[in-house]
């Protein structure tokens, strides 16, 4: 494995890492944040105060109705076909026996196309996605089985995007600093079932990314999940756009009623604070590493062939900054950054999460 130089030796690594140092010691001042926090995840955010839409956990406010169960692939190509664009992810099931394949060689377990979900969440922002051509690449989040564990002699502990880096680096992919990357990997966290804005946009529709805030909503959210926590895990079918690290400024947004809408920024970049604030989907740190080594529909995309790209995240930073990737003369980087940096090289990949 070829070591590189740190990114604060590249040009693209010249960016300030001061937040590294932030209040990470300040518990008593963060405290009423970390109770607001607390009661946001609850779900007592209501945009819809002074204008604003409906909180996506609230649309069903007022009903004791269970979750929607996911849907099965069948059902997908089912709404697809109901939908009228079966065409936009053509030879579907082909595409997916051969992203098997490749998560077989590069990860040392896969899936069956059979057992994939859908979260019915995730359906709505796919069929839009789709009739919009801002989705067309399809990933696979898939888990080893309890006998991928021990045929692979798997620790229950490595985190799953600790064991995507290490399995890319296997595969050529080169990355910077690797051993620190690996252990900044394992402190990423993510929400699970809600989209990161809604943690983030206040009820008057403001955006609060001051440092207290964003380290509190860290704190809040739960750990990167570990091999142990995913053994067994059903497979999660989800869309980007045809480039993972894409150049198109179009993503996924909720609208003011819940549903989907599509924030069109051609030609420009945003700040994640301006993401944030006009409720756009962030793609999850473990979707984005899957996308860096998975296969294109119709190429092949080799370690060489990444391209120069910040690629933001929904992955924050125990001191609340959002975490990106990047690329720089054919290596891979991880980097964090405050929500309210503007680069001009960053992205946000469309997604179906």
């Amino acid at each position: 494995m070829t070591r590189l130089n740190s990114p604060a030796s590249t040009p693209l690594g010249h960016e300030h890492d001061q937040g590294r140092q932030r209040a990470r010691n300040n518990d008593e001042s963060t405290r009423g944040a970390d109770d607001a926090v607390a009661h946001a995840m609850n779900g007592a955010v209501n945009p819809r105060r002074n204008g604003g839409g409906p909180h996506p956990r609230e649309l069903g406010e007022g009903t004791e109705s269970a979750p929607t169960p996911p849907l099965t692939l069948s059902q997908l190509e089912d709404r697809l076909a109901a939908e009228s664009i079966t065409d936009r992810l053509p030879n579907l099931r082909q595409q997916l026996d051969d992203l098997a394949r490749h998560n077989a060689e590069t990860y040392g377990f896969s899936f069956q196309p059979d057992d994939l979900t859908i979260p019915e969440a995730d359906v709505s922002r796919m069929l839009l996605g789709l009739r919009e051509g801002l989705l067309t690449r399809l990933l696979v989040i898939d888990s080893p089985t309890a006998a991928d564990v021990q045929r692979l002699h798997l620790r229950g502990e490595t985190t799953m995007l600790e064991y995507r880096m290490s399995a890319l680096i296997k595969c050529g992919y080169r990355f910077y600093d690797v051993p620190e990357r690996l252990s900044s990997l394992s402190e990423l966290r993510t929400p699970t079932d809600h989209p990161l804005w809604t943690l983030f946009v206040k009820p008057d529709g403001t955006v609060d990314t001051s440092e207290s805030h964003a380290a509190s909503i860290y704190r809040a959210l739960p750990a990167t999940p570990t091999i142990a926590d995913r053994t067994g895990a059903a497979p999660r079918l989800i869309l980007t756009g045809p480039d993972a690290w894409g150049t198109t400024a179009r993503l996924l947004a909720d609208g003011d009623d819940g549903t989907p809408v599509i924030l069109d920024r051609s030609g420009s970049s945003l700040t994640p604070e301006e993401a944030l604030r006009a409720r756009a989907h962030f793609i999850s740190p473990e979707a984005a590493l899957v996308a860096l080594g998975a296969p294109y529909p119709h190429a092949r995309q080799t370690p060489a062939s990444v391209p120069k790209a910040w690629h933001w995240t929904a992955g924050l930073t125990p001191e609340g900054e959002v975490a990106r990737l990047y690329a720089y003369q054919g290596a891979v980087g991880l980097r964090w950054g405050d929500p309210a940096d503007f680069l001009g090289h960053c992205r946000f990949p469309a997604t179906s999460e």
